[in-house]
């Protein structure tokens, strides 16, 4: 296929050229939260179809590889024959990272480093509160042993306020309206607001996440995402897991010192300064007992190095290099002792 396609499956008929990963989550599953229907598969490429749709010029297309993405029944990216797993992660879409193959999304390379089986639970559009219900319903097996919340500063973050509000049920999608074609995200219009400095390279990139400062931590921010972070806590810990938190940062934040903005590029990105977000939220995690991790300095000495670890046009999620930098480093620090004691956390 030039373009891409789905196959048809037990949950919806074939859904034209909109990729798996760009449309909005449809099963409703606990109170007020989505997953994607399963099992469901697309064959082709993923980013280039919207590309297309957006008319992007074809030299700024990236040489994206024709892959088959499948989801298993429960609407995540695991082989059917994922049976029992010693380590869970649960986010948003930069944990799904639907345009990736199986085998080089962070939770498979990080698996295969420590030797060990790992179920991703990430989903499009899921928050810190539907990670936390993600696991207490999916996330449990008799060999599990670590629960990782990847919490994306981009629209999980987002989705954390929305979360915040008043859960109620949601009703299910009509009869046809399931996964229905033309019920992708909503996305920004295509720009080049910037270029990416290494040498006498400049590459062309899109940006439109702004970094969060500890500004965004406002009293209301803080106290809804210190019950998210004590929801996942203690869902870990009713399941026998140790709790951790990856942290992962926003294409704006790892580029910084090497960008130049184009002319009109949104004051907000332009005018953004480094300051300590990161670090509030360890301090945050290590009061619920909580193991923070993060990629920040790796993938920035990558980025020196000249290795971009984020796509570069339009879709601002992890590329397969920058999925291999995260999996190394979450691999390393899961393969040491967990350091937050049971006893700092102030919800035991």
């Amino acid at each position: 296929m030039a373009a891409g396609g789905c196959s048809r499956d037990s949950s919806s008929e074939a859904t034209g050229d909109i990729p798996i990963f760009y449309r909005t989550p449809q099963v409703p599953s606990g109170e007020g939260f989505l997953r994607r229907a399963g099992p469901a598969r697309w064959e082709g490429r993923v980013i280039t179809p919207m590309l297309a749709r957006l008319d992007v010029p074809e030299e700024l297309r990236p040489a994206e590889p024709e892959l088959s993405i499948f989801y298993d029944e429960q609407g995540f990216r695991n082989p059917p024959d994922l049976t029992d797993w010693e380590v869970v992660v649960a986010g948003g879409s930069m944990t799904e990272l639907g345009h990736l193959a199986y085998e080089d999304l962070f939770t498979t390379r990080a698996g295969a480093l420590l030797g060990v089986r790992v179920k991703n639970l990430g989903v499009r559009g899921a928050g810190p509160l539907a990670a936390a219900h993600f696991l207490r319903e999916y996330g449990s097996a008799p060999g599990t042993r670590h629960a990782v919340l990847a919490l994306f500063e981009g629209d999980d973050l987002d989705a954390l306020l929305r979360e915040g509000r008043a859960r109620e049920p949601l009703p299910s999608p009509a009869e046809g309206e399931r996964e229905a074609v033309g019920a992708a995200d909503p996305e920004p219009a295509f720009a080049v607001n910037a270029h990416w400095l290494h040498g006498e390279t400049r590459v062309p990139i899109s940006l439109r996440i702004v970094p969060r400062t500890r500004g965004f931590l406002t009293g209301e921010v803080r106290e809804q995402l210190d019950q998210a972070l004590g929801e996942w806590a203690e869902a870990a810990r009713a399941a026998d897991m140790h709790p951790w938190l990856l942290f992962l940062p926003s294409k704006r934040r790892v580029l910084r010192s090497r960008l130049e903005f184009e002319p009109g590029a949104d004051p907000a990105l332009v005018e953004w300064q480094l300051s300590r977000f990161p670090d509030v939220l360890r301090r945050m995690a290590k009061l619920q007992g909580i193991d923070f991790v993060t990629p920040i300095g790796r993938l920035r000495r990558a980025m020196k190095a000249g290795r971009l670890s984020y796509n570069a046009i339009w879709d601002e999620h992890l590329n397969q290099y920058g999925a291999e930098v995260v999996a190394d480093v979450l691999a390393h620090r899961l393969s040491k002792p967990p350091r937050a004691s049971r006893r700092s956390a102030r919800h035991p």
